[in-house]
């Protein structure tokens, strides 16, 4: 579902991109375009996978308390390292570290799937307001005869 998402969203933005510049300028609006897309992706892995990252440290340092020092430090950075050390603290304890692990992976990943909702609603926002009033080139001048 993702790649069909991604599909659509770039080859319309690509479209939209290269269809406003003229052939003098598409080298430059090809690379300006191609840089857009690396560092948004970029961006958007680091803020969103640091929400669930976040959530779960904060979620389970209380939780990690039953543990020695660097299985704790280490329980708290990852889901599957919280799972680890559940499994080798084993018994009561090591059944509610697993479950808050799981209940806050879950939570953090809800929360950077409402981030990146707000955002992309917002981009639309800016991205409606950005092409207000402005019209596309007839085909003529932009020598490419499409639509």
């Amino acid at each position: 579902m993702l790649a069909a998402g991604n599909a659509a969203t770039v080859t319309a933005a690509s479209t939209g991109v290269m269809a406003s510049t003229g052939p003098e300028r598409a080298g430059s609006a090809a690379a300006l375009n191609e840089t857009a897309f690396k560092l948004g992706g970029s961006l958007g892995v680091a803020v969103l996978g640091g929400v669930p990252a976040g959530h779960l440290a904060g979620r389970l340092a209380p939780a990690a308390r039953a543990l020695p020092p660097k299985p704790r430090a280490l329980a708290t950075e990852s889901i599957s390292e919280a799972m680890a050390a559940a499994r080798r603290l084993g018994g009561a304890d090591g059944e509610r570290l697993a479950a808050t692990a799981r209940e806050a992976f879950t939570a953090g990943l809800g929360r950077a799937a409402l981030l990146a909702a707000a955002l992309a609603l917002a981009a639309s926002f800016v991205t409606a307001l950005a092409l207000r009033g402005t019209r596309r080139r007839p085909a003529e001048e932009r020598n490419d005869h499409g639509p």
